[in-house]
């Protein structure tokens, strides 16, 4: 009963705080507020915030803690970025390369059972969101081979990666986080019948590597390593332009919330890249 009361009072702390840093994170003004440089600081005693939502996802299995924890680490990872003049960018997480590890672990975990889908689409948007808005942070995330996991250095996990980045390193084996990504996109004819919205999150990391792909080119590589890559995006297009618009008299709210993630997947603005690779792999 303690060990119950304790995991939910943390997911309660976690709501509270992804609910906070929501609303905070509107209001950014020049200068982070006292409370956003307390979340973000690296010296924040007695463990940054950053570490602890970290370890949280690291090394607790209960899947509320988990989701509550993984999107508090998304809107961080934003947050981080609109007051990068005051926290120096990546310099505020302060992870090592043992912590990237475990949470790569978590990540891989989440990705490959699927057996929650809100933990996997909280695990979809953190990389999503470090696409978008720390680039070094999902290069560090990527640039460790499992075998590799513990490695001989003293140097931070985003700082090594950026040299393996420049020297082609990332990317020489693909990753089991990659591997789990294939495999959506290899369903996708299934699920955007069945969970349009899984396939939609998964489409938004997606765009958000594409629209950085200068920074991602061997994340990208090894996506599109795999022979059917493009056939089945453009399947997923040819499918969703396809499908039949249904009866909205009687329909059910998860009929309609189906429909909506469909009419968003359709319009990720992939189609010109899937166009193109498709073109080329002819």
């Amino acid at each position: 009963m303690e060990i119950e009361g304790l995991e939910l009072a943390i997911g309660s702390a976690l709501d509270i705080l992804y609910t906070m840093l929501s609303k905070f994170s509107k209001e950014i003004s020049s200068i982070p507020s006292v409370f956003h440089q307390a979340v973000l600081s690296p010296t924040t005693t007695p463990v940054p915030v950053f570490a602890a939502v970290t370890s949280l996802i690291s090394y607790f299995r209960n899947p509320a803690i988990l989701v509550g924890a993984t999107k508090v680490l998304s809107l961080l990872l934003t947050i981080s970025d609109y007051s990068q003049p005051y926290f120096f960018g990546n310099a505020c997480f302060g992870f090592d390369d043992n912590q990237i590890a475990d949470l790569r672990h978590s990540v891989e975990s989440s990705l490959q059972s699927g057996e929650h889908e809100d933990l996997f689409v909280a695990s979809v948007n953190l990389l999503t969101s470090a696409a978008h808005y720390q680039p070094a942070f999902l290069i560090a995330f990527f640039s460790t081979t499992e075998s590799e996991d513990v490695p001989q250095s003293n140097d931070s996990g985003m700082n090594r990666s950026a040299n393996e980045a420049s020297s082609g390193l990332l990317g020489s084996k693909k990753s089991r986080v990659i591997n789990a990504i294939l495999l959506y996109i290899e369903r996708s004819d299934d699920l955007i019948k069945s969970n349009p919205r899984v396939l939609l999150n998964v489409f938004h990391f997606l765009k958000a590597l594409w629209q950085g792909a200068g920074q991602y080119t061997n994340i990208l590589e090894s996506l599109k390593s795999s022979g059917k890559f493009w056939k089945h995006l453009s399947n997923s297009f040819s499918l969703i332009t396809s499908l039949q618009s249904p009866v909205l008299e009687g329909i059910t709210e998860v009929e309609s919330h189906n429909l909506a993630y469909k009419y968003q997947w359709a319009n990720t603005n992939l189609q010109p890249a899937v166009s193109y690779g498709t073109h080329k792999n002819v």
